[in-house]
């Protein structure tokens, strides 16, 4: 007798904490960037680390996510070309709208906060901000 299993395709929720001491956004906490140098990261900085577990030392003064070796899959598009030796990568749509708002100084943290993570529910990940 035979028994045949069907496979669960499963379907990861992502999730990353921002901190909002070290959270740098709309002019607070130094440049943004994925880490500036006084040690704050964007929130695109956050998600690099905690769901790519990209290190602090990789993301230094770095813009964007397209600047990263191991970034999140859901960040950008395009390969890394292994005949020329080099990354063909591009932020997304979702890496520059979440900048846009990330960096707008005309908001309240609040609101950003509120933005940024009906955003990227729409992604299938969860954000939370702590204090």
């Amino acid at each position: 007798m035979t028994t045949s299993k069907k496979k669960k395709k499963i379907t990861k929720k992502k999730s990353f904490t921002v901190r909002r001491k070290n959270w740098a956004r709309g002019g607070k906490n130094g440049e943004a960037a994925l880490l500036n140098l006084e040690g704050n990261m964007c929130y695109l900085g956050f998600a690099c680390n905690q769901i790519s577990r990209v290190r602090k030392k990789d993301m230094l003064s770095l813009p964007s996510p397209m600047g990263v070796l191991r970034a999140p899959s859901f960040l950008t598009e395009g390969e890394y070309d292994a005949g020329y030796g080099e990354w063909d990568v591009e932020d997304n749509a979702l890496t520059k709208e979440a900048m846009t708002i990330n960096d707008n100084a005309s908001i309240t943290d609040k609101t950003r906060e509120e933005r940024l993570k009906k955003l990227f529910k729409k992604h299938n990940v969860i954000v939370k901000f702590v204090d």
